[in-house]
């Protein structure tokens, strides 16, 4: 089994250890010894399982002495009773359904374990949810492998929950959850591919608890529209590796690496082209449960929307299909509401589909959120790292007239409607990218938008009490970029365009964006390179070049250098931000205001005279002693300049001497100033004192 990642000395809130840590069973429980692999018969799995159903009460299933694989050849009975299943300490037990059966069903009033097996190869069809585990009682799964099971059209490509679910120190990988295409049979009303929800995981109702694990290349694929002259759309696509519709998910120290959620593709059709289906959640999606999420990794997930269906009449024309959106790579929020805090976000991707081609081409689909997309509910975010995501739009759809290319929106983030409240993160070097458009034979398209590097905020109506709410407070917003469309070929012609780009850093569009104690700096676009749209600025904020931006107030410190060093890596991955260098002016600038009580390493703050802005608190310890720079001459006035460096606001004595041993007092200067004094024949020596 994979070993514990759980650093030293971290500990889970109360409720989670209670519930992970007590045997659900007695003491006095009977114990059936499962002596044999084979799939029936006397000393098999099934029949252990039959014989614990018939008598009712509590039993433990002991597998310890096996190893090798238990090949099914129909599907394991319901559990009914309470029981543990207990596989053997080096967890090479395999339960496999042969790609034909699911394979554990616990129903609803039972409590049950199961420890150290490996559940792989199970299919679950007509509907049915959770191809290796549905589960309605009570259940706790520790240090087991759930592999390769696919669901055909139900939810939860692996497990399936309405009950109470615990997971420890386990590994979820390459399940896959698909909704069902459409097929010719089934056009007798208006319809299209089913979605596929919960590559992993589906969780229904009540509680699902999962401490320590890792879901690794799980997929929810859409299914696809219908067959030619249906034109009918691809299914949606959510949750790569969960889906969460109620109740309560609390996810902990888990790790999610290189999970996909991908729409299903639009059909042809001799007029109508059927469109593409939506992804959303590369990772997971949020619908309406409330999900708390703590110390987690969120790595290489993708959301990639389905191409779309074209018309094949090329004499007349027809409509192209809609490209299906990318939406959040790692985790997209339709409702309810998501608390999330030190975890980490890297390289996760939100892509839209290319638009179709034909006599005229598609529009290609947006990519909104790269790690992170906000549709409703209420989200906050607490220190947290965000870095190398991307939001990537479709480009337009070749033909005689092209189309155009989609909006790349939030390299990092997108609101888009809810509220979200963002406090301590770092966000550096995500990317939104817009789409291009082909060169057409009668009239070409418009490349399309990129906007908010880091962050977008975009209304997806006019309906103003469906606009977001973004509240940012104490954020570094760093090196993040728009970026020109990609040179892209269709159909032989070549086009090198881009749409508008917006918004290096930040970017708002129909929402509401309030500002407390940001840094923005070092971001690129053609315009706005730190920020655009309309801000309302609460508390002072740093942006180094904000453009045309809107709503910046007096206390704004604009168009400074914020003098930040590298983006150091600390304890955990999710605490890494950028450093403030002495003499900052991002330094002690909120004096008296009730600000956070820790940065996002977790250091105290204040540390100085009021509140630094952004993710970072310099601490007193971490401040060098004062110093001077590099002197500088001032060949006019004839004077020695001595710019000198250290912890902001401190005053000292200047000294000079001529031969290292007699020191004599010429001055006083403070940290950020420069020194000066006229050249004086013979060597000239100058120290600090502090006052």
């Amino acid at each position: 089994m994979k070993p514990s990642r759980r650093p030293v000395g971290a500990v889970l809130p109360g409720v989670v250890l209670s519930l992970l840590l007590t045997s659900h069973l007695g003491a006095q429980a009977a114990t059936v010894t499962v002596t044999s692999l084979a799939d029936s018969g006397e000393g098999s799995l099934r029949a252990a399982l039959e014989s614990l159903n018939a008598t009712g009460g509590e039993g433990v299933v002991d597998l310890q002495g096996l190893s090798g694989a238990i090949l099914l050849a129909s599907p394991l009975p319901p559990i009914t009773s309470h029981l543990r299943l207990l596989g053997p300490n080096a967890g090479d037990l395999h339960v496999n359904g042969q790609g034909q059966w699911p394979l554990l069903s616990f129903a609803a009033g039972t409590t049950s374990e199961v420890h150290r097996l490996i559940l792989t190869n199970a299919l679950a069809t007509g509907y049915r949810h959770g191809a290796a585990i549905s589960n309605a009682g009570s259940l706790l799964l520790h240090s087991c492998v759930l592999a390769g099971n696919r669901n055909q059209y139900g939810w939860g490509g692996a497990i399936y929950n309405q009950g109470q679910l615990q997971l420890l120190d386990s590994l979820l990988a390459g399940n896959r959850a698909e909704g069902e295409p459409l097929d010719q049979a089934k056009l007798v009303s208006p319809g299209g591919g089913g979605a596929g929800l919960g590559g992993a995981v589906f969780h229904d109702a009540g509680t699902w608890i999962a401490s320590n694990c890792t879901f690794r290349g799980n997929a929810a694929v859409g299914g696809d529209g219908g067959d030619p002259n249906g034109g009918y759309p691809g299914g949606a696509a959510m949750g790569g590796a969960f889906f969460s519709r109620t109740g309560v998910v609390e996810l902990w120290h888990c790790r999610f690496e290189g999970n996909t959620a991908r729409g299903g593709q639009g059909r042809n059709e001799e007029m109508f082209g059927g469109n593409g289906g939506g992804a959303f959640g590369g990772a997971g999606l949020a619908f309406q449960a409330d999900v708390h999420v703590g110390l987690c990794e969120f790595l290489q997930n993708r959301a990639e929307g389905g191409a779309p269906g074209a018309h094949t009449d090329f004499i007349f024309g027809g409509s192209i299909g809609v490209a299906g959106p990318g939406e959040g790579g790692a985790l997209s929020v339709w409702g309810g509401s998501l608390r999330l805090h030190q975890s980490l976000f890297q390289t996760n991707h939100a892509i839209g589909s290319v638009g179709g081609g034909s006599k005229n081409g598609g529009a290609g689909a947006p990519g909104r959120g790269g790690a992170l997309a906000v549709r409703a509910g209420n989200v906050t975010v607490e220190r947290s790292l965000w870095t190398g995501n991307r939001a990537r739009a479709g480009h337009g759809g070749g033909g005689r007239f092209t189309g155009n290319g989609g909006a790349g929106l939030g390299g990092g983030v997108a609101g888009l409607g809810g509220e979200l409240q963002m406090e301590n993160c770092t966000l550096s070097d995500n990317q939104a990218q817009g789409g291009d458009t082909p060169e057409g034979a009668a009239a070409a398209g418009t490349p399309g938008l990129s906007a908010g590097g880091a962050i977008a905020v975009v209304a997806l109506t006019t309906n103003v009490t469906e606009a977001p709410r973004v509240d940012l407070r104490f954020c570094t917003v760093v090196s993040n970029a728009c970026v020109p469309s990609a040179a892209v070929y269709f159909f032989g012609a070549y086009r090198v365009e881009s749409g508008a780009i917006s918004g290096g850093g930040l970017y708002e569009d129909g929402g509401r964006v309030r500002l407390a104690g940001v840094l923005l700096a070092g971001n690129q676009s053609r315009t706005n390179a730190d920020s655009g749209g309309s801000l309302e600025s609460v508390r002072a904020n740093l942006i180094q070049a904000p453009g045309s931006t809107l709503g910046l107030q007096p206390h704004d410190l604009v168009g400074l250098d914020p003098k930040l060093g590298p983006l150091a890596n600390h304890v955990g991955l999710w605490e890494s931000s950028y450093s403030l260098e002495p003499g900052s002016p991002a330094l002690d600038v909120l004096p008296g205001l009730e600000g956070p009580s820790l940065d996002q390493r977790g250091k105290p703050r204040p540390a100085g005279a009021g509140w630094d802005l952004g993710a970072f608190e310099l601490q007193a310890e971490e401040s060098p002693p004062s110093r001077f720079g590099v002197a500088r001459l001032d060949p006019q006035a004839r004077h020695v300049l001595l710019p000198v460096h250290g912890v902001a606001g401190t005053r000292h004595q200047v000294e000079a001497s001529s031969d290292l041993e007699v020191w004599t007092p010429i001055g006083t200067v403070t940290t950020g100033e420069e020194f000066q004094e006229a050249v004086n024949a013979g060597p000239r020596f100058y120290r600090l004192r502090a006052l």
